[in-house]
């Protein structure tokens, strides 16, 4: 099995609990909690010991994790597609340090302004979209008009027909890379 984490830890004053901010509530984690949403923070971590298994059940009861039974690529693309991926605003970039695969991602997630789904990203990546051309002001309106101009988008197919594409497993890649470097937060 392996799991990730989603959320972002905060501390508060007088307390000795983490608490993991997901989806604007405010989560508290027993000590055990803690240490397995950590070791999960930055990207997939493999488990297979019944205590880990389930402090990680709870986890995702509370919502602040994804479990996948399987393991590989196919099953990290779907887990991703149950998050949501944001910038970290605790980060400043340096995108001088990132491949151009991460730098052309990141400054997609970027300049839209939307949660993009995985599989909206995968599809994008498809179509090649320079990034250099996407505005701030006009990056959503581009972005919007260029996925739900597709069929799959409108029909809801877009997840599976993403995953057969030959760039899916680029674009998680890049996406756990820039997460392990702290540039994203998966929520």
């Amino acid at each position: 099995m392996m799991y990730l984490s989603r959320g972002i830890a905060t501390k508060r004053k007088k307390s000795r609990s983490l608490y993991v901010e997901h989806l604007g509530e405010s989560i508290e984690l027993s000590k055990e909690q803690a240490q397995m949403w950590k070791r999960a923070q930055f990207g997939f971590v493999y488990i297979d010991t019944p205590i880990e298994i389930a402090t990680v059940e709870i986890l995702v009861e509370k919502g602040v994790a994804i479990l996948e039974t399987d393991y590989g690529d196919i099953p990290k693309y779907y887990a991703l597609c149950k998050c949501n991926v944001l910038i970290n605003p605790k980060r400043k970039p340096h995108i001088n340090r990132l491949t151009n695969q991460e730098q052309s991602i990141y400054t997609l997630i970027q300049k839209v302004e939307l949660n993009l789904s995985v599989p909206e990203l995968v599809f994008l990546t498809n179509k090649n979209i320079d990034t250099n051309e996407l505005t701030y002001r006009d990056g959503l309106y581009k972005v919007q008009k260029i996925i739900y101009s597709c069929r799959a988008a409108i029909t809801g197919e877009m997840e599976t027909k993403m995953r057969l594409s030959r760039l899916r497993k680029q674009v998680v890649d890049s996406l756990l890379e820039l997460l392990r470097k702290k540039y994203l937060i998966i929520m």
